[in-house]
């Protein structure tokens, strides 16, 4: 049988940046490649929500070092310069989207005051599922679940569900928190929508970790190959502020966050 340990990456946006967009959230094309192949060269092997259902219910082996790579939002770039990255590399992977806004723009950054990022399309949803790639829920409207009624919380999660259902031909497995927000009735509420659920919480997964609060790894732009190392051994950089220092004090901090 596989591992028992799942670590998992979270991104959001791949290719080139726009001006005004939220900092450090898209990764250029050439850093995610390298971060694919040193994957791939140090022997992890991607794999989908689906398949730790399996390990994790039903003993179905897994590689013996799997990863699951994970993208937030739904943005277009994923679609153009990730996947096909993925795909070259034999590698599994979510997307979660945002489902009220497919084929739109970000609207919760835009609200911040950042530029509008295109999303993917229901097109692009329904090719990229046929070519192995599972889709899962991040709500209708990614807002903060943890300020909303519980009847909110049922649109925004179980609507989110229906949608993407509905666009895929299947009832997707998957759901990660916007924001990384949560309360026990959006908790209760996604426990009974969906198999997992990722959070924004960082370190490693075991058989023992709750399924619907995963851990993940967050990947920022414009990294060294020493941080994201950390975050896929670790799930975060213990020596982040250590590498920021070597780089020169006179440079602003680098966001190491969730």
């Amino acid at each position: 049988m596989g591992a028992t340990k799942l670590r998992v990456l979270m991104y959001h946006d791949v290719g080139p940046s726009i001006p005004g967009a939220f900092p450090g959230g898209t990764i250029p094309s050439a850093e995610f490649g390298r971060q694919i192949a040193w994957l791939a060269d140090s022997g992890y092997v991607g794999i989908r929500p689906s398949d730790w259902i399996s390990w994790h219910r039903k003993g179905k082996p897994l590689p013996r070092k799997p990863v699951l790579i994970t993208f937030d939002d739904g943005y277009a770039g994923v679609a153009s310069y990730g996947l096909p990255v993925l795909e070259r590399y034999g590698f599994g992977a979510a997307v979660f989207v945002v489902t009220g806004r497919i084929g739109f723009t970000n609207t919760w950054d835009q609200a911040l005051g950042y530029s509008a990022v295109p999303l993917m399309s229901a097109d692009e949803i329904v090719r990229w599922t046929s070519r192995g790639i599972e889709f899962g829920c991040h709500t209708r409207t990614h807002p903060n679940l943890a300020m909303l009624s519980e009847a909110q919380i049922h649109n925004e999660v179980v609507g989110s569900r229906d949608d993407l259902a509905a666009i895929v031909g299947r009832v997707p497995c998957s759901f990660a928190y916007p924001w990384g927000s949560f309360n026990r009735a959006v908790h209760d509420c996604v426990r009974s929508a969906f198999d997992l659920a990722f959070s924004t919480r960082r370190g490693v997964n075991s058989p023992g970790t709750d399924p619907h609060l995963l851990r993940r790894g967050a990947i920022h732009a414009n990294r060294s190959m020493l941080d994201f190392a950390c975050r896929v051994m670790f799930g975060l950089n213990p020596l982040g502020r250590l590498e920021w220092m070597l780089r020169g004090s006179g440079r602003k901090p680098l966001r190491y966050q969730t």
